[in-house]
């Protein structure tokens, strides 16, 4: 089946305390967004962004548009649920498409790999990973086997992840309320297939982030979670 990518890149910076935003800002001398865009290299890609970052993001991208020849722009919404649902209005039927966050830029080509294939099976491939750290929820403990900390991609068949988007707006659902794709899948009725991620494929949104995924570059990547 054809591949898709849909990346939401709403990021303005202020938690990383920088003058622009996280997904422009320098990765080993390319932008976060372009080490991202280029690990989907081999999908039609739907890049999305604020509209008050388009004009900066045409000026970024004039040293990488020989690689960009299959990425189409769209503006995003208010919250990252309106802006996924701009996104997919890009994508046909009948095709796979990988939801992912434009600020994890270290994702692997294997897991984008493995998240088509089991999609294309089970209809959804959910990336996550287990958590390592004890956990307290208003002070009382929380068995951490219970727990998943969830990544991307998630990836879908389209008609599935469009419809449950549909019937979300149909709805009138709040849209913040819904943090990640899977969310909505389930909302929709469907089960979510989840899969493992990697503990490399960090999302950067502080400061320290930046510099772990600088090193992590640095160094040959053993990213497939334990």
């Amino acid at each position: 089946m054809e591949k898709w990518a849909v990346i939401v890149a709403g990021g303005s910076g202020t938690r990383m305390g920088a003058d622009m935003p996280k997904q422009f800002m320098l990765l080993n001398h390319q932008p976060v967004i372009i080490h991202t865009i280029k690990k989907f290299s081999s999908c039609h890609i739907v890049l999305v962004l604020p509209e008050a970052q388009l004009s900066y993001w045409h000026q970024l991208a004039r040293p990488y548009r020989s690689s960009l020849s299959d990425l189409k722009v769209v503006v995003g919404g208010d919250t990252r649920t309106e802006s996924v649902m701009n996104g997919l209005r890009q994508v046909p039927d009948g095709v796979l498409v990988a939801i992912h966050d434009g600020v994890r830029p270290l994702v692997s080509t294997t897991l984008i790999e493995q998240s088509f294939l089991q999609a294309q099976e089970h209809g959804s491939a959910i990336a996550a990973i287990d958590c390592t750290d004890s956990l307290r929820l208003d002070l009382h403990p929380i068995d951490r086997q219970r727990v998943m900390l969830m990544q991307t991609p998630q990836t879908f068949r389209s008609e599935l992840i469009r419809e449950a988007y549909r019937q979300l707006k149909e709805k009138n659902s709040a849209a913040g309320t819904f943090t990640d794709d899977a969310m909505v899948f389930e909302a929709a009725g469907h089960t979510p297939h989840f899969i493992k991620g990697e503990r490399g494929n960090i999302k950067i949104t502080l400061p320290v982030d930046l510099r772990i995924a600088q090193a992590l570059l640095g160094e040959p990547q053993s990213d497939r979670a334990d």
